[in-house]
């Protein structure tokens, strides 16, 4: 599947975590784990000031990145041998590099205004 069909066919959740993978790419802190997106991704949404309601819990960013990975527009950059419970959690990064997505999260309906409400480096 290409990166737009994936990113057509995607969740709302996940394309604001996929937002938050680019976002941490682009400011240098990839490959970044879940605890780092989720703030990345609760930030944007309350930037977007009643655009999308709510904010994501860890289960969701957690769904989100799986489902991602799954699609192959992130990639887990951590340990083989990593465990849930400790040291070597996923570390993600994006498989593109953050302008293109940005540019094709642009053109989801619901994600353009979360684009909209953020500043972008």
């Amino acid at each position: 599947m290409s990166g737009t069909a994936a990113i057509d066919s995607a969740s709302l959740d996940e394309c604001v975590v996929l937002l938050a993978v680019a976002r941490a790419a682009s400011e240098g802190k990839t490959p970044a784990n879940q605890a780092q997106l989720r703030s990345i991704c609760n930030d944007h949404l309350d930037e977007a000031d009643g655009a999308v309601v709510g904010g994501l819990s860890e289960a969701d960013v957690s769904r989100a990145l799986y489902s991602l990975e799954e699609a192959g527009l992130v990639v887990d950059k951590g340990p083989a041998d990593s465990s849930p419970t400790g040291k070597g959690r996923p570390i993600y990064a994006p498989v593109s590099d953050p302008e293109s997505l940005f540019d094709e999260l642009a053109g989801v309906e619901d994600v353009a205004p979360l684009l909209d409400a953020v500043e972008l480096p």
